[in-house]
């Protein structure tokens, strides 16, 4: 598959999205879960990608997927909103304890 995209704004977009998701999981929630599984195809196909560039994936194997208007509209929305706030995720990802509870460090 051929692509416009460097290496360089893979992983800029990769991380963008990682980021949106992980404030709707430490904030707010503030996607759907129908829009999470969306953002996640677009990182999905990202990744493949990002290993096609480097010969660890096919080429012609990766999948290209871009998530709608609508929710990449609200994606820089919530993104502004975390440059605004100047947030970060915690260093400790949320984590399941041994009763299978989530719990946040």
């Amino acid at each position: 598959m051929k692509t416009n995209m460097t290496e360089t704004q893979i992983v800029d977009r990769l991380e963008l999205l990682y980021t949106v998701l992980q404030y709707g999981s430490f904030k707010t929630a503030t996607f759907s879960i129908a829009e999470r599984i969306l953002i996640n195809q677009e990182r999905g196909s990202l990744f493949e990608l990002r290993a096609s560039m480097s010969g660890e994936f096919p080429a012609e194997e990766c999948r290209r997927y871009k998530v709608p208007a609508k929710l990449e509209q609200r994606i820089q929305e919530i993104n502004d909103l975390i440059s605004r706030a100047n947030w970060a995720a915690p260093e400790k990802p949320i984590q399941y304890n041994n009763d299978r509870i989530l719990t946040q460090y």
